[in-house]
């Protein structure tokens, strides 16, 4: 019967969702014990997700998960309510940790949502809610990633490159300058990615349970729509000159992309570790080859 609601409470591994996933599951087998497949409508599309049914209880595929968190920019702390809109279809509201609920989606991009806008004179910005975004027209563009502000920006004319900071990344003071510093001197017209390398980018994570896994490095929509294949395909990650070969995968969706094979190798060879940062560099749009240039964590004497 449709109508039933519930609400979940996000915890530290939401991204990845294992906790959430399950508990999602536990609910749906009240509601709808013999469904097969789900789907969740969120402001900024229609996601949907496998029901996999182990020993214990039904949970939600992991395939696509992180794509729908992206999109909805869910948080530790944030609660979201499910609404059973009927035909295995929920609904979420997500709130804020003060019970406020999100209206405005980070990883969209502001021309996407308001209009084309002007970008000759870019100042200081910060998000908008409902309310300031009807004044949204005159204000400049500017790149985002979930709520991350910009490494960079079109300022000072167009000898200035822009870059697009990873989900949940938090840069120190010093190694944004870092960042900023090596993404005018890359001088890149295509916005530059940059992901902190993390324990699970480091280790990947297999999750709990059959179906579950996530994956180290994941391309936000806002990068991945506009520059990376529109299908799962090899393609290569090169540093100073030698590529490694990996598997992309693409999301349904919130067309999300994440490095789906290759990658152990790659932070291996490279000698990856935590609080290091990759920025990742495409030459041309939907081109196959990312030219990776490595910060690392500790300045090298």
């Amino acid at each position: 019967m449709s109508g039933q609601m519930f609400t979940l409470v996000a915890a530290a591994d939401v991204r990845y969702g294992v906790s959430m996933r399950r508990e999602f599951g536990s609910h749906l087998e009240n509601i709808a014990p013999e469904t097969e497949f789900v789907k969740i409508i969120a402001r900024d599309g229609v996601f949907d997700f496998e029901v996999i049914r182990d020993d214990y209880e039904p949970f939600l595929s992991s395939d696509g998960w992180e794509e729908f968190v992206d999109a909805t920019n869910i948080q530790e702390g944030d609660s979201v309510l499910f609404v059973d809109r009927g035909n295995f279809c929920f609904k979420a509201h997500i709130f804020n940790p003060s019970g406020h609920e999100k209206s405005f989606f980070f990883c969209q991009r502001p021309t996407e949502i308001f209009g084309d806008v002007p970008s000759s004179t870019l100042s200081d910005q910060r998000v908008m809610n409902g309310h300031e975004a009807h004044k949204a027209n005159d204000q400049p563009s500017m790149n985002l990633e979930d709520g991350s502000p910009p490494l960079s920006n079109h300022v000072g004319g167009p000898s200035q490159h822009t870059s697009i900071l990873a989900q949940g990344a938090t840069l120190s003071t010093q190694m944004k300058k870092r960042v900023e510093e090596k993404v005018q001197a890359i001088g890149s017209e295509i916005p530059v990615y940059v992901k902190e390398m993390t324990e699970i980018s480091i280790i990947g994570s297999k999750g709990k349970g059959r179906g579950c896994r996530t994956y180290p490095v994941t391309f936000c929509r806002e990068f991945a729509s506009e520059w990376l294949p529109a299908r799962k395909i090899k393609n290569y990650l090169q540093v100073e000159g030698k590529a490694w070969c990996t598997k992309f995968d693409v999301g349904r969706g919130a067309r999300m992309s994440w490095i789906r094979d290759g990658w152990e190798e790659f932070g291996w060879e490279n000698g990856l570790k935590v609080g290091d940062v990759c920025l990742f560099e495409a030459k041309k749009k939907y081109g196959r080859m990312l030219i990776v240039h490595l910060i690392r964590s500790e300045m090298e004497v």
